[in-house]
């Protein structure tokens, strides 16, 4: 980097550039080709990345409704767990 001193006594600095490579056609074309590639590749992780979450209810119940949600899931040889999630709150 080359300094130059204005008229205010200020320094700036000034940069060189170098002339950039010229490139053919298919040269362009192929390194567009992989920065695509290579940005596919970088979705296809992120979409894998991405945890799905299961969507998750709760049901507020009594203890006798409790015992028939029970009673339901042992039909289905499913524990309650499988059946429902439930959260129960006992009437005050």
């Amino acid at each position: 980097m080359a300094e130059k001193e204005t008229a205010e006594n200020k320094k700036v600095s000034t940069r060189t550039r170098k002339p950039a490579e010229k490139k053919t056609a298919t040269e362009s074309k192929v390194s567009a080709d992989i920065k695509n590639d290579n940005n596919s590749k970088d979705n296809e992780t992120k979409k894998k990345a991405k945890i799905k979450r299961d969507k998750t209810y709760t049901f507020y119940c009594t203890e006798a409704e409790l015992q028939e949600l029970e009673r339901r899931a042992e039909k289905k040889y499913l524990t309650l767990a499988e059946y429902f999630r439930i959260k129960v709150f006992a009437d005050d």
